[in-house]
């Protein structure tokens, strides 16, 4: 089973949708990902809406610090 657990959607700096991430992985045989936005979970949010894609989603968030 593969896995990309460090994944920014366009909620950050990514460049593309929660829901263009998660068809990437089922194109590409990954079964986990973890949309990691900076200091933002709307990405995982859209993400999890989307249950009826074979591919698991694990909730992250990345925080900016001083």
């Amino acid at each position: 089973m593969y896995a990309d657990l460090h994944l920014h959607s366009t909620f950050s700096d990514g460049t593309n949708t929660p829901l263009e991430l998660i068809e990437l992985a089922e194109d590409n045989g990954i079964k986990v990902i973890a949309i990691a936005d900076h200091d933002t979970v709307r990405g995982v949010d859209e993400a999890l809406k989307l249950a009826f894609y074979n591919v698991r989603i694990i909730p992250a968030i990345e925080v900016s610090t001083i």
